[in-house]
């Protein structure tokens, strides 16, 4: 048996409480020891039952029905467990609420404590997730009148940590699944209180309950640095730690996909360790960097990093005046610029400087729909950085038959 588990053979009973979690419960799994074997033997032979038990950290039997060990029950009501199809479809152990009688009512509950692993920061919540059905007299809106079960923790009414709502159940159901978020430090006491008003049955007055799993979600142990990269490197790395991960994944704020879009929050392929290592790296690396980690009871991620290129802002392709334009045309200055991310420009007209933009490409423009007499003069493009700023070539725009025509003024670009 994993250590910790005993099994009484007089009473049949299998009880404890493991000091590990247990595997899958597939045959030669290396994760633990989750299948086990209950073999009985007579003067006429044997026969042999494999069970598949999964045992989260904290000790409570997820496949089971919360009893035994585990879990009290009303005395005079008590919950048992019986064989029922789960809503995966599987057949397997569930608690059944006890008998009672009009204006009575039933209690299961389990005390939980998370146990942390060794070198491992706890979490500030503990994930519940169960499944329970109803088939009982339906209660009414003012919940007056009715049957009903519902899951406290510590004496309080609990409310689906994703759906918000109420965790009370009554009438007739199929499985619900309902999501509880529990505070990760301490005992908690978890109840299902299944109670009847003073009047009338529907049903079969019982109602069902099943634990699917209980843990904590991922917790971050170590994010990763900041980086400012100088002109001409090659690689960088980043690292993080994050522990009780089912899965990682690198995630950046704005990723140029295979077919040339872009996404924001984009997945890094192959980048599904702590660390992450960039090779060959351009303009397009730069931006803030998180790593995510999922496992059954949630996600966390790590707080976004920035990973920028030392490089003031560079105008690798001046602006140009169109030629031959003519007033009502549209007019579009377009130039190229470069360096580190992110660039701002704006464009400044006869002295007078347009609003600050982000450059969101290489490629940045002035786009007039339909120019007026007011649309002529000279346009100079300044670009800046966190390390620099630049000025383009000025530019005067003037319609076709103008003295000034599309003439050029150069100044230097710093």
């Amino acid at each position: 048996l994993p250590a910790g588990l005993t099994f009484n053979t007089q009473t049949l009973v299998l009880s404890g409480t493991p000091t590990k979690a247990t595997g899958s419960g597939v045959p030669g799994a290396a994760d633990g020891p989750g299948l086990l074997s209950l073999v009985a033997t007579n003067a006429s032979g044997s026969a042999k039952m494999d069970i598949a038990i999964n045992i989260s950290q904290g000790g409570l039997p997820l496949s089971g029905a919360l009893l035994g060990n585990t879990g009290i029950t009303t005395p005079s009501s008590p919950w048992t467990g019986v064989s029922l199809v789960k809503a995966d479809g599987t057949t397997g152990t569930v608690a059944q609420s006890g008998a009672i009688a009009n204006g009575g009512a039933t209690t299961l509950r389990f005390d939980y404590t998370y146990q942390k692993p060794a070198n491992q920061a706890a979490s500030a919540w503990t994930i519940l997730t169960y499944y329970w059905k109803a088939s009982t007299e339906a209660v009414g809106n003012s919940f007056t009148k009715g049957d009903l079960v519902q899951c406290r923790v510590d004496g309080a009414l609990q409310r689906d940590w994703e759906l918000g709502t109420p965790l009370i159940l009554s009438g007739e159901t199929g499985w619900v699944k309902q999501t509880v978020r529990l505070n990760g430090a301490g005992t908690r006491r978890v109840e299902f209180i299944y109670a009847k008003d003073s009047t009338l049955s529907a049903g079969q007055d019982r109602v069902w309950v099943y634990v699917a799993g209980i843990g904590q979600p991922p917790v971050v142990n170590k994010t990763p640095s900041p980086l400012m990269l100088g002109q001409g490197t090659k690689t960088f790395t980043l690292s993080a730690d994050i522990s009780g991960a089912d899965s990682l994944v690198w995630k950046k704020d704005f990723v140029t996909l295979k077919d040339g879009t872009s996404s924001s929050g984009s997945v890094i392929e192959g980048a599904t360790s702590g660390v992450l290592k960039v090779s060959n790296i351009s303009g397009a690396d730069v931006g803030a960097y998180w790593l995510e980690a999922r496992n059954g009871y949630g996600q966390v991620i790590t707080r976004p990093v920035s990973v920028v290129i030392a490089a003031p802002p560079v105008i690798t392709q001046q602006p140009s005046a169109p030629v031959g334009l003519t007033m009502g045309d549209p007019l579009t200055l377009t130039a190229e610029v470069s360096g580190g991310a992110p660039i701002y420009y704006q464009w400044i007209k006869d002295g007078v400087a347009g609003r600050w933009s982000l450059a969101t490409s290489s490629a940045v423009s002035l786009n007039i729909p339909k120019t007026t007499a007011s649309s002529a003069g000279k346009y100079t493009l300044l670009v800046l950085n966190q390390f620099d700023k630049a000025s383009s070539e000025t530019v005067t725009v003037s319609f076709a038959g103008t003295a000034a025509g599309a003439a050029v003024v150069r100044k230097p670009s710093r």
